[in-house]
């Protein structure tokens, strides 16, 4: 059995300075994976909480940026070959034990799960375009190591860069209540539009002889 874990860390604040959220700091990293590690994954059912929050102010952001929130999210993926199938994974990630707050009011929460939210709206335009390659190739066969380098490299470096970049459009343009309703509601709908993709699991069932698999499962 061969498998492979990548993280993403991407690092969202919410600012209180001149009445807006913006992007502070981020950061992209692919640290050893810590299956210990405090963190939760995306579920429609299960929203942030302020007691999510259990990491260390960032005194200095504090104090020079008016930083009154700080999120840590990304995407945990895995690729699995075993004897008899491929599975691969995809996670939107919330790490507790590095997010922290000090303003802990509704808004602040709200707009941090919107940071949540898009985040899983893009492991969901991955695991799509995952499916669709899949589909393009399952007659070829599925070869394990391109396999590897499109899923763990080549969008991984594109849906990273997505996700970054809808997150700063989120928050500069989140700059008063009206447009914060307007983005709830958009991502709302984007989270539907991809609900056949809300499943982190793509499992491909491998040939039982030569020749090309016959069967790929969503689940």
């Amino acid at each position: 059995m061969k498998a492979i874990k990548f993280l993403c860390v991407l690092i969202f604040v919410f600012l209180t300075n001149e009445k807006k959220a913006q992007i502070y700091h981020t950061k992209i990293q692919q640290p050893q994976l810590n299956e210990n590690r405090d963190c939760i994954k995306w579920s429609e059912n299960r929203k942030l909480e302020w007691s999510d929050f259990k990491g260390a102010p960032d005194q200095r952001s504090i104090k020079l940026d008016s930083v009154v929130a700080m999120s840590y999210l990304g995407f945990i993926n895995e690729l699995e070959e075993n004897s008899d199938s491929i599975l691969i994974v995809i996670n939107a990630i919330f790490f507790c034990d590095s997010s922290w707050g000090i303003q802990r009011d509704w808004n602040t929460l709200r707009h941090e799960q919107k940071h949540f939210d898009i985040t899983e709206m893009i492991a969901r335009k991955y695991r799509m375009e995952m499916c669709d390659y899949l589909n393009a190739k399952i007659k070829e066969g599925i070869n394990y190591d391109t396999l590897k380098k499109v899923f763990l490299i080549q969008l991984f470096d594109k849906y990273t860069e997505l996700n970054l970049s809808i997150q700063r459009l989120y928050d500069s343009e989140t700059i008063n209540h009206e447009r914060q309703v307007f983005w709830n509601m958009k991502i709302a709908l984007m989270l539907d539009d991809l609900k056949a993709y809300s499943s982190p699991r793509i499992a491909i069932a491998k040939p039982k002889q030569k020749g090309f698999p016959r069967t790929m499962i969503f689940r």
